[in-house]
């Protein structure tokens, strides 16, 4: 997983094949066009389990990851703290997890900014039909590893894989 965030870094969460643990790369690429590693830390996760997805924040040092029905959210400011739990959700299963993202050239209302800061999450209903058993949910992002707040849930749509949409409020 890779991403780019708003002040100009780039991140990838690596594993080693070997040992299975992972390390958080940070690149910063300055003006004047160099680019340096600014990170590169172990991720001191609690649990061995298999990350299955992955989101960085685009403004905060965060980085949220999935196992197969758990969230956790890491601070990179601080990598000699664990990961920790922030969503659980029984029976269910996480297809996608993404950190919402405007386009830059355009001229977004304040409240429609705020989205940069909330987490989206995609799961799907282990015993519902394909049809019927879809979730998805939004979360704000606060500050200083604040609890997530939910803003929005959907539930009964179809079998989520990705998740792209609009929102007028």
């Amino acid at each position: 997983m890779i991403i780019r965030t708003k002040d100009n870094y780039t991140f990838a969460l690596l594993e080693d094949p070997e040992d299975e643990e992972m390390y958080v790369y940070g690149i910063g690429v300055g003006d004047n066009g160099i680019n340096e590693r600014k990170y590169y830390m172990k991720l001191n996760r609690p649990n061995k389990d298999k990350i299955t997805h992955v989101a960085f924040h685009l403004y905060y040092r965060y980085l949220f990851y999935s196992t197969e029905n758990a969230v956790y959210q890491f601070d990179m400011e601080y990598p000699e703290t664990p990961a920790k739990a922030v969503l659980s959700f029984p029976g269910e299963t996480i297809t996608t997890l993404k950190v919402s993202k405007l386009a830059l050239y355009i001229a977004f209302q304040p409240w429609e900014k705020l989205r940069e800061n909330q987490l989206v999450v995609g799961s799907i209903v282990n015993d519902k039909d394909e049809d019927e058993c879809g979730v998805m949910r939004i979360y704000d992002v606060p500050t200083l590893m604040g609890p997530l707040e939910k803003k929005k849930e959907y539930t009964e749509l179809g079998k989520i894989v990705d998740i792209v949409y609009r929102d007028r409020d």
